[in-house]
């Protein structure tokens, strides 16, 4: 070796790679067939960053001597950097063929294959390396990520440790381990390995992001999305990053931070499965369904047998109400990973949605028994079983709450369906407990998505339909509808028995319940910016055109949406002859129900005074509403309803146009379905005056509500 080559090299490996690249130049302008120079000066634009023109070299230098594994086996290096793997195969197979004993050319050729998801055939080159150098602590840990691959959890735990044992200032080592033991569920251990990784290299970016994945887990995400963001900017380039910081950011109710980083991630890779299906949840979330779709469509294409794609895809179904299309989702998804405790769980949801309460329970109970950690078992459990909730495992749920580990909005979740059981037990007390804490919980995670209640903004949307809809509007418009006796509308206030009453009916032969629709909101849309009377017309026949779709045969159909008594005087025009069900409650038992219920969908109901300023709203529009149609609004009191159920019934039917029929309280096949409750005939007295139960917990709601009807006095 010349004295300059020498000097360069003593450069390089102090990490002066300028000045050694300067040397090797000027070796090669003095010789230009000097292969090693070539080939050392190729590995320097490696480091560099420089991979194509790091390819280029090395070839030359291959062409000049082909003999040397060395040159190979750097070869190949720079094609694992560009993404070839079947190139940098050859290449580490090339350098074994020149000198079999190369363990750095074995541990390199076990990455590249497993980079082709060729696990086995890469454990059992990592195992030839160490047979070779058993100290190479580089060698030790790529077996731990190959092992972690084929789930051999403890032997890849080994792998690390052994990694660290040689060479404890081994980062990567350090990573790989904290991430392992934090999937294991040992997360003292895997914060320690996660801190002692950012002690070695504050600048890392992985460290960063495994720290936040730990940080995370034990339910410090504020914490963790500081370190997130840390490694994005230290490596714009880490995907992974990007989606544990939109995730995190998901969990928090931070919904446009959520979508900056999506975004950002995706275009570093516009084709990362993981991202897609992060942004077409968090699209779910917003009610944007359409989007939702074609982003998971986009990564179906990308990758069919992706977990992640039929869970998201099987949510949104069922938030569609297409019960089996997302059970058949969910079930694709157990087909590609039977032990997925979430999948199960969406499973079990999808089932209960259907009524299948013996498949639901199935599913709940393996979860819980397989996944104690995974909260949703219990929740299912709790919806499904109330007071038959096994004392043991009310035990373990509380036990999981006391742990912290849980996101706010797992964490309310678990909480509310909790209250159920304790209230069916009798257990009020800790009912009442359980649900101040979930309605605070909910009610911060709002605040941090931006989307609080804002009373003033309901109230000036009342002003302008009471300012728009007057008597003389519909003097001016009553001809506008469209002649039908199919619509039938139930609104109110939520809890207010409007599901009850449209379960009764839908015991008629001629009558059709199809829950909460969303078609008197969209009809209003279109509307709002234009309305004349072919717009009314045009707007009224797609309505109805989308109605009938739900039920041809039916001569009425029910839709339960609570807010459409908001733009009743908008429905009572475009549909002349339909029925109009005003379904009253004693507010207090609004009040509370609403209180006590898990809503997704609604703002309002998490706090006393934007619960009480709602239904203040609620009795402003209806009086409006009253003055102006009053021969239009049939008013059906619950309390009335409980009872006297019959002569009720008979009456509305009477308004409807339709015959008694017994199958009005004809038993039916109880229902499961965790969204739309619905009680048990006959009715009973003791389900009125239900606020009663919790007096001590609301005393300020029923206060405020009190006050609402003194001042109608």
């Amino acid at each position: 070796m010349s004295d300059e080559l020498r000097l360069a090299l003593e450069h390089h490996q102090r990490g002066d790679l300028h000045q050694a690249v300067t040397i090797y130049q000027q070796i090669l302008a003095q010789n230009p067939q000097h292969a090693d120079a070539m080939q050392l000066l190729g590995v320097a634009a490696l480091q560099l960053g420089q991979a194509e023109k790091a390819h280029q070299l090395i070839q030359q230098a291959i062409a000049l001597n082909p003999g040397v594994a060395t040159y190979h086996c750097n070869l190949g290096e720079v094609c694992r950097a560009l993404g070839r793997w079947s190139e940098a195969e050859h290449c580490f197979r090339e350098a074994l063929q020149l000198q079999p004993d190369y363990a750095e050319a074995l541990n390199n050729l076990g990455l590249a294959l497993s980079a082709q998801n060729r696990h086995l055939e890469a454990a059992d080159y990592l195992r030839r390396a160490l047979e070779l150098l058993p100290n190479l602590a580089q060698a030790h840990n790529n077996l731990g990520v190959i092992l972690k691959e084929l789930e051999e959890i403890d032997q890849a735990k080994d792998c690390f440790r052994r990694a660290l044992e040689l060479d404890e200032r081994y980062v990567d080592a350090h990573c790989n381990l904290s991430q392992l033991l934090l999937e294991s569920q040992e997360e003292t251990e895997a914060l320690t390995h996660a801190q002692r990784a950012m002690e070695l290299n504050p600048n890392n970016a992985v460290a960063h992001n495994v720290l936040g994945n730990v940080l995370r887990e034990i339910g410090q995400r504020e914490e963790a999305t500081q370190h997130y963001r840390e490694a994005v900017r230290l490596n714009p380039n880490l995907v992974m990053a990007y989606c544990n910081l939109a995730e995190t950011l998901v969990e928090l109710g931070q919904y446009r931070g959520a979508l900056t980083f999506y975004q950002q991630g995706l275009a570093v890779d516009a084709k990362s499965v993981r991202i897609l299906c992060g942004l077409a949840t968090l699209h779910r979330l917003q009610e944007n369904y359409e989007e939702s779709h074609r982003l998971l469509q986009q990564a179906l294409q990308i990758d069919s047998t992706a977990l992640a794609v039929y869970n998201a895809l099987g949510q949104l179904h069922l938030e569609e109400d297409r019960h089996e299309e997302a059970i058949a989702c969910f079930e694709q998804g157990l087909n590609l990973s039977p032990t997925t405790a979430r999948t199960r769980c969406h499973l079990g949801f999808a089932h209960a949605e259907r009524g299948e309460e013996s498949a639901a329970l199935s599913c709940f109970e393996q979860v819980i028994r397989d996944a104690p950690d995974q909260s949703d078992g219990y929740v299912g459990l709790a919806l499904l079983l109330k007071e038959r909730f096994p004392e043991e495992t009310l035990a373990a749920a509380l036990q999981l709450l006391s742990s912290e580990r849980l996101s706010p909005n797992a964490e309310a979740t678990l909480r509310f369906a909790l209250a159920d059981v304790l209230d069916a037990q009798d257990r009020l007390s800790s009912a009442g407990d359980q649900l101040k804490r979930a309605n605070q919980i909910v009610l911060q995670h709002r605040k941090n998505q931006g989307r609080i209640y804002d009373p003033t903004a309901h109230e000036q949307f009342l002003d302008q339909m009471i300012e728009t809809f007057d008597a003389d509007f519909f003097e001016r418009c009553k001809a506008w509808g469209i002649e039908t006796s199919v619509p039938v509308f139930h609104l109110g206030l939520p809890r207010s028995g409007k599901s009850l009453l449209e379960h009764i009916l839908s015991g008629h032969p001629e009558i059709f319940g199809a829950g909460e629709l969303k078609l008197g909101i969209r009809s209003l849309e279109v509307v709002d910016r234009e309305w004349n009377e072919e717009i009314a017309k045009q707007v009224a026949e797609q309505h109805l055109s989308q109605l009938t779709q739900l039920a041809p045969e039916a001569s009425r159909i029910i839709d339960t949406m609570p807010d459409n008594y908001q733009w009743l005087g908008l429905l009572a025009i475009l549909f002349p002859n339909c029925t109009i069900v005003h379904c009253q409650r004693d507010l207090r038992d609004v009040a509370v129900a609403c209180w006590k219920k898990n809503f997704k969908k609604l703002d309002w109901t998490w706090d006393f005074g934007h619960i009480a300023s709602r239904i203040r709203e609620y009795r402003r529009i209806m009086n409006h509403w009253q003055s102006v149609i009053p021969d239009r609004i049939v008013t059906v009191q619950y309390e009335e309803l409980i009872a006297h159920p019959e002569e009720v019934v008979r009456s509305l039917l009477d308004r409807m146009g339709l015959e008694w029929d017994e199958g009005c309280f004809a038993k039916r096949e109880s229902s499961v379905n965790l969204t739309r409750e619905t009680l048990e005939l006959p009715l009973t007295p003791e389900h009125t005056q239900q606020w009663k139960r919790y007096a001590s917990h609301v005393q300020p709601l029923i206060d405020e509500i009190a006050h609402l009807e003194s001042a109608d006095q």
